[in-house]
């Protein structure tokens, strides 16, 4: 999981009242994906690279192996960061979502508050 991700989730927590940290940090975030996910296209090159040649390769006694095969193998040639990578792209979108949600709600208390 990237790194700089994991630091915002643990500052997150502690500024779900502060408007101004949450709209900073929803640019931050989107910033974060932009890049993810130019790297979870280089993995999944990486990955669809792998599973090509181990598909234009042939066993020992001269047969090619299945795609299901092929596929398998390259998730493990390439430690299947592919997936690993999906899953955090998940996790960033959620929390953006959420920081999103969070704004709204803190817009609608100060209007409230403001009115009553």
């Amino acid at each position: 999981m990237n790194t700089d991700f994991q630091n915002f989730i643990k500052k997150y927590p502690k500024h779900l009242d502060d408007p101004d940290w949450l709209s900073k940090a929803a640019v931050q975030l989107a910033t974060f994906l932009y890049y993810h996910n130019v790297g979870l296209a280089k993995a999944d090159l990486a990955e669809t690279s792998a599973m090509v040649t181990l598909l234009d390769k042939r066993t020992e006694d001269g047969k090619k192996i299945s795609v299901a095969e092929a596929e398998t193998r390259a998730k493990v040639e390439t430690e299947n960061k592919y997936k690993e990578m999906c899953v955090t792209k998940d996790a960033m979108v959620e929390v953006i979502n959420s920081i999103k949600k969070r704004v709204e709600v803190l817009g609608w208390e100060r209007k409230e508050s403001a009115n009553g």
